[in-house]
């Protein structure tokens, strides 16, 4: 692992984003379930009018399809954010192979968020411990009658939950209940719940049931909400939000701070991360220093590739995904250390990188 020092001269902090960033958001929007589309058709439908809205509005790239054979490593490999839409919920919901690819793409960084039946899939699939596991073990375990409710904010700071207040009224969803407690190595964090007793959803819960939650899980950014059986989730100004915000921060974008686990590469110095594959880099890649607040370089032969920059507290600020060889640019904020994370196929390496 290399570490090089680019002199800047005095560099002041401009507000310039990434070229990553700047670049379109590639969401992948997977709503297969083995019974046909019949299954939660409402948030199906509303979801890809919304999303296609947010492909316009937003500068995403959105690609929805209900074909779990669409699940492989090529296919998956350039999108930042796989969001499972009521996929569910029997063990024909994804291949092996998808299964395969699908677990891939996540630990090579791909953001995670997955909405309402998604859960029911932990449950009817109990094998698949990956997806149990990143959806924060979320465990199915029953529901009520569709009803209103009342949402109980969490985390009302949270850049995810911003602006809901402490309490939201729901207008109507099937309410999940968890059975199962967050394990503690996950490190869950809480987002929003229904409060235990909530009249008309079960006076006679024990519990809160949890209605929204995020983590880290392997290199991916992880979001979960039981919302979404009806079609408000993408109709209700604010519970849009709630799921573009998630988009957003699963694909490594907009605010990066607030609790949500722990951020990736917090927990160990950057420059005593070594998964290094030593002669990756000589091979795959050619940075080269500048004297502008980035960092360029060139891929070297063709295939796909994904870069990744992380500040001093292990929070990614920018990502780019870059098929065959060609030149990049990292942007940088503010003089500080930087990591790069790099990817090609299955190996990764890492480099420390010091701005002045």
């Amino acid at each position: 692992m290399g570490r090089f020092v680019i002199s800047a001269g005095l560099l002041l902090w401009m507000g310039v984003q990434s070229q990553a960033q700047d670049s379109n958001l590639k969401v992948l929007v997977f709503t297969y379930t083995p019974s046909g589309e019949s299954a939660h058709p409402e948030p199906k439908a509303e979801g890809k009018k919304a999303m296609e809205a947010a492909a316009k509005d937003m500068k995403w790239d959105v690609f929805h399809t209900a074909d779990p054979a669409y699940f492989t490593d090529a296919n998956l490999a350039p999108y930042d954010v796989i969001f499972l839409n009521n996929m569910c919920c029997k063990d024909g919901v994804m291949p092996q192979a998808g299964r395969a690819a699908f677990e891939k793409a996540i630990k090579n960084g791909a953001g995670y968020v997955a909405s309402h039946a998604t859960a029911a899939v932990t449950n009817y699939v109990p094998n698949w411990s990956f997806l149990t596991a990143i959806n924060g073990n979320g465990k199915y375990g029953s529901h009520g009658d569709k009803m209103q409710g009342v949402m109980r904010i969490d985390d009302q700071t949270h850049y995810l939950t911003e602006g809901m207040g402490a309490n939201f009224q729901v207008g109507n969803n099937e309410w999940y209940r968890f059975p199962m407690a967050f394990p503690a190595n996950l490190k869950v964090h809480l987002l929003a719940s229904v409060a235990k007793g909530s009249a008309g959803i079960g006076t006679t819960l024990s519990d809160d049931i949890p209605v929204s939650w995020c983590h880290y899980y392997e290199s991916s950014r992880a979001f979960y909400t039981s919302l979404g059986h009806f079609g408000n989730l993408f109709t209700d100004p604010k519970l849009k939000q709630h799921i573009f915000r998630a988009i957003e921060w699963a694909g490594g974008r907009g605010p990066q701070t607030g609790e949500c686990g722990e951020p990736i590469g917090a927990s160990t110095a950057l420059s005593s991360i070594d998964k290094t594959n030593r002669n990756l880099e000589e091979r795959f890649f050619s940075f080269q220093t500048t004297t502008s607040n980035e960092i360029r370089g060139t891929t070297l032969e063709p295939g796909f590739f994904r870069l990744e920059l992380f500040d001093s507290k292990g929070a990614k600020i920018a990502q780019k995904s870059l098929w065959g060889a060609r030149a990049f640019s990292l942007g940088v904020q503010k003089p500080g250390t930087y990591l790069v994370r790099a990817f090609a196929g299955e190996s990764m390496f890492t480099r420390s990188i010091s701005i002045l």
